[in-house]
């Protein structure tokens, strides 16, 4: 079974350490693939929404795997649900916990079309006023609304990082940079060069 993988769908993802990776092939090669592959159905196509890696490993090892359908209305749907999904990962590092409310929060506040539910019925926003988005994360992931919007500076930091030097925001995603979730949003976009070459330096 061949699977579509899309770019905006990977790039969304929190890498595995390489300890977790290894351990995950170790895994599956003696219990084989459990867990379904969750995958969307468009135009005909069957995209890969979760379980990228098991997809890859399975390819590798020629294993089996089977998938699980989902419904989503659009892209951006299938975004905020990777991201609360990724939410329930184990040992994410505070940088990456604080990437990923900070994505949900901007994907749901620039929707304003959005439902009051999910596709499992569940509340997206059930509050209203300037600051509802931030009071609705805050309430699913089980912090305050001033965590949510410093997680969302953080967020278009880290993104801001990434364009300048992609391994400079991996090493902060790690939690390699010290400070980095209150550093990082106070750099100048002018010094955003320098503090990626020190980091890339190690001087961390």
């Amino acid at each position: 079974m061949e699977l579509v993988i899309l770019p905006e769908i990977q790039r969304r993802l929190l890498p595995l350490r390489p300890e977790e990776l290894a351990e995950l092939e170790r895994s599956v090669l003696e219990e084989g693939i459990r867990d379904p592959l969750v995958v969307w159905r468009r135009n005909g196509q069957l995209i890969l929404v979760d379980g990228h890696h098991r997809y890859e490993l399975a390819k590798k090892h020629g294993l089996s795997f089977q998938v699980v359908e989902r419904e989503f209305r659009d892209l951006d749907e299938v975004l905020v649900w990777i991201d609360r999904n990724q939410l329930g990962r184990r040992n994410l590092t505070d940088e990456q916990r604080a990437v990923v409310i900070g994505r949900l929060y901007k994907a749901l506040k620039k929707e304003p079309h959005r439902p009051k539910k999910d596709e499992n019925g569940e509340n997206f926003a059930p509050f209203s006023g300037s600051h509802a988005t931030a009071r609705a994360v805050a309430e699913q992931v089980g912090v305050n609304e001033k965590t949510v919007r410093n997680a969302a500076k953080f967020t278009e930091a880290v993104e801001a990082l990434q364009q300048v030097s992609p391994k400079a925001a991996e090493a902060v995603l790690r939690g390699e940079v010290k400070d980095a979730l209150t550093m990082l949003p106070k750099v100048p976009e002018e010094a955003l060069e320098f503090v990626a070459k020190r980091i890339e330096e190690g001087e961390r």
